[in-house]
């Protein structure tokens, strides 16, 4: 039987219904899990083109399970994601949950499918996507996919976690717009992956104006911008010690009245 494109390294045995290794390291494969109508059909096949760009083997449901099984597409719909999720566990890939909008929606085929994956105990990873299309490749969207993948490495040598993992940021507030290339203009909070908080005021995805950054542990910092670049900037540890910071470099250790008299001085967001 010819290898199916969709799997590049293994292949499914249909009368087993079972996956069948390869003799050779196969790909990790991904499994899309996304929205069909537009913008999510295009998104989703740039998306795909960048994981294998990486040395992923993808399968996207919105558009290779017709091509799999022609006329029988809807009825084959589920058997064939499941075969796919056995790929995921044979070769240690994931599942990628692309979350549409400002308000991270995902349908109810998707909460479905984030289910099952659970149930096999793969990775699901999330990324989030602004409900527009643009051009992917070679920007922040690529980052995140690649953060992806060795976020996928990471819970198959540590730990398959319980829910799903971001590997993008999430923009919380929508009073921002998006440019073609995808970046922010406008207030916006946003969360990284790593569970650190930005807040202030964005243009094409620089900070520019005041703004407020939380570390995971606690480090708070407080800054004035002019598109990225730090006019003031002053942080307080987890400690609780204060410092003046230049450039991205500790100038030195401040009091914490002096803290007070730059953040009012400058009008800075409270700690």
């Amino acid at each position: 039987m010819q290898r199916p494109l969709w799997c590049c390294t293994a292949h499914v045995d249909e009368t087993e219904d079972r996956c069948v290794s390869a003799a050779f390291q196969p790909l990790p494969h991904v499994v899309l899990s996304t929205k069909y109508e537009p913008p999510w059909l295009q998104i989703s096949k740039n998306m795909k083109d960048i994981l294998e760009k990486h040395g992923c083997s993808v399968y996207n449901p919105n558009t290779d399970n017709e091509a799999a099984n022609k006329h029988e597409a809807d009825a084959q719909w589920l058997r064939t994601f499941n075969r796919h999720l056995e790929v995921v566990k044979q070769t240690k890939g994931f599942v990628l949950q692309i979350q549409q909008g400002a308000k991270r929606e995902r349908t109810d085929m998707q909460l479905a499918e984030e289910k099952q994956a659970g149930w096999l105990q793969v990775p699901r990873i999330g990324i989030y996507a602004f409900a527009e299309e643009f051009p992917l490749e070679g920007t922040v969207v690529e980052t995140s996919l690649i953060r992806a993948i060795d976020m996928a490495k990471e819970q198959w040598d540590h730990g398959i976690a319980k829910g799903v993992m971001m590997c993008s940021e999430i923009w919380e507030t929508v009073q921002f717009t998006v440019d073609a290339v995808g970046s922010v203009t406008g207030p916006a909070k946003v969360k990284f992956p790593d569970g650190a908080t930005m807040e202030g005021y964005f243009v094409r995805g620089l900070k520019h104006g005041s703004c407020r950054y939380q570390s995971r542990d606690g480090r708070v910092e407080l800054g004035l911008y002019s598109m990225d670049v730090p006019i003031v900037e002053i942080h307080r540890s987890t400690s609780g010690n204060f410092f003046k910071f230049k450039d991205g470099e500790e100038l030195e250790q401040i009091s914490p009245k002096e803290a007070e008299e730059i953040q009012q001085g400058y009008v800075l967001p409270p700690w």
